[in-house]
């Protein structure tokens, strides 16, 4: 199956008049071992963004440079899996890194956020079509019958002008992957920026109809602009497209009022491991001590190639859950220790299955915050006194503002059942009044400045030397003051 290449881009009538260059770049490469590549950036417009324009130039060479790369060095046939793992993981990872390096080496560079842009990437081989995306713009393809497909699913934290961006620390947990077969029926594969989005302001799908009428065009070499300037004239940004063409297939007659538009979605309760991985450590161990519960669930058999990305949490049942598909396989405990080692950002220095929620556990109960530095970090000295802790039987945590409080923290278990039995919260308009929700099935009793019940779903105000009884083992609850 042959495509034609085509794009374009045009600056937004916004830039025009605030005498700003396009912020757009794009990029096209076919190499030689039949495979097709080409990469879209937008960089940000915001005033910190000063060299976004460069950034998302750097961001289209790097990645095409990274994945041409790696299929110079592949050899044989690749599987699904294989490339789903490879795209996911180690070249998600390698384009942050090399854009970051890039960026760097630029003698008017200070900080990576001067940069910031997004990123679209589409790579054709023989017989899979593998999409990578951070950050607005959108991926389309259009079929024979006049069918769009948007692959990739929709972020529901990035609204408006808030969007997913090469410079966030986590930047290659954020590169949403989709690996694809190749269907005889598709006509057109578009990479967009958000400036036709941004031209379809009522509904996120409304630009179904952009696509398909590029797919329509029969003259696309000299009319792709014209389609480019309609659009910027109304979403007022730079406008940018790239474009495969089939050479065989044409589009059949379609029917206005038939016009189907297929997404992709996971259930509403599914949230993306991405959405959990914070720049607390804290919550990263705690996600890390949830993993470890899923592995051993599933007894470590899960999707074959499994990378964090696999993974998507179900905020209603509290647990981990993935996209099953045909090739499960047990993974080692090597591959384990890798994926808890980038959720947590902490390496993770055990010797075998046994012992890895044995060190989580004892890394949670060495966090600290540092005040001074305003991170937390692991104290592997002892030397910082908590500022708020509990102590169960025999152990001593300390807990932050958001913290979810486990059956572990209060006693020694030896089993898989480790449930959530209560999570600190705020007081919404005092935010030094902290509360302890009672998240298990019965009531407690609360000993401090005065006898309480405390009934599931309820909060009990946090007080220094407070007795809460859990599941009947005496928790005591300290705060002290630097």
């Amino acid at each position: 199956m042959r495509f034609m290449n085509y794009g374009a881009s045009v600056t937004g009538t916004k830039h025009i008049k605030m005498n700003k260059v396009n912020q757009d770049a794009f990029i096209y490469k076919d190499i030689d071992s039949g495979i097709q590549m080409m990469a879209l950036s937008d960089g940000h417009g915001a005033p910190q963004h000063m060299y976004s324009d460069e950034g998302a130039k750097y961001a289209v060479e790097v990645a095409l440079d990274a994945i041409g790369g790696y299929f110079e060095f592949c050899h044989g046939d690749i599987t699904l899996s294989e490339l789903k793992y490879d795209f996911e993981e180690r070249l998600s990872i390698e384009i942050q890194t090399r854009w970051l390096n890039k960026i760097m080496q630029d003698p008017k560079f200070e900080t990576p956020i001067q940069y910031g842009c997004t990123l679209l990437v589409a790579i054709r081989t023989n017989d899979y079509l593998i999409f990578l995306q951070i950050g607005d713009g959108k991926i389309a393809m259009v079929y024979e019958d006049g069918v769009v497909y948007f692959p990739m699913q929709r972020d529901l934290r990035y609204e408006g002008n808030v969007t997913a961006s090469l410079v966030q620390e986590n930047a290659w947990l954020e590169m949403k992957v989709k690996v694809l077969p190749i269907e005889k029926s598709l006509n057109m594969i578009i990479l967009a920026s958000d400036g036709v989005e941004n031209a379809y302001p009522h509904g996120y799908y409304d630009d179904a109809d952009f696509y398909l009428n590029l797919a329509k065009e029969q003259d696309l070499a000299n009319n792709l602009v014209s389609h480019l300037q309609k659009a910027a004239y109304f979403s007022k940004d730079d406008t940018t497209v790239v474009i495969w063409k089939s050479v065989e297939n044409q589009l059949l007659e379609i029917d206005p009022e038939q016009q189907n538009i297929w997404i992709d979605a996971s259930p509403e309760d599914w949230i993306p491991l991405s959405n959990l991985v914070t720049n607390e450590l804290h919550k990263r161990i705690e996600v890390g001590l949830k993993l470890v519960d899923f592995f051993d669930e599933q007894q470590d058999v899960l999707p074959a190639g499994a990378t964090l990305k696999t993974f998507l949490y179900d905020q209603k049942e509290n647990k981990f859950q993935f996209i099953p598909n045909s090739d499960m396989e047990k993974i080692g405990f090597v591959r384990i220790k890798k994926i808890l080692s980038l959720v947590t950002g902490v390496q993770i220095e055990c010797n075998n299955r046994a012992d890895l929620k044995r060190t989580l556990i004892e890394l949670q109960k060495k966090i600290r915050y540092d005040l001074k530095q305003s991170k937390f970090l692991i104290d592997k000295n002892d030397a910082l006194m908590p500022v708020v802790s509990l102590s169960g039987a025999n152990e001593k945590f300390e807990i932050f503002y958001n913290s979810e409080i486990r059956l572990h923290q209060i006693m020694p278990i030896v089993s898989q059942y480790d449930p959530i039995i209560g999570k600190i919260v705020q007081h919404p308009k005092r935010q030094a009044v902290w509360g302890i929700v009672n998240e298990t099935g019965h009531t407690w009793e609360v000993y401090s400045q005065k006898y309480e019940l405390i009934p599931p779903g309820k909060t009990v105000t946090l007080r220094s030397q407070m007795t809460v009884f859990i599941n009947g083992i005496p928790v005591q609850f300290c705060i002290h003051y630097q």
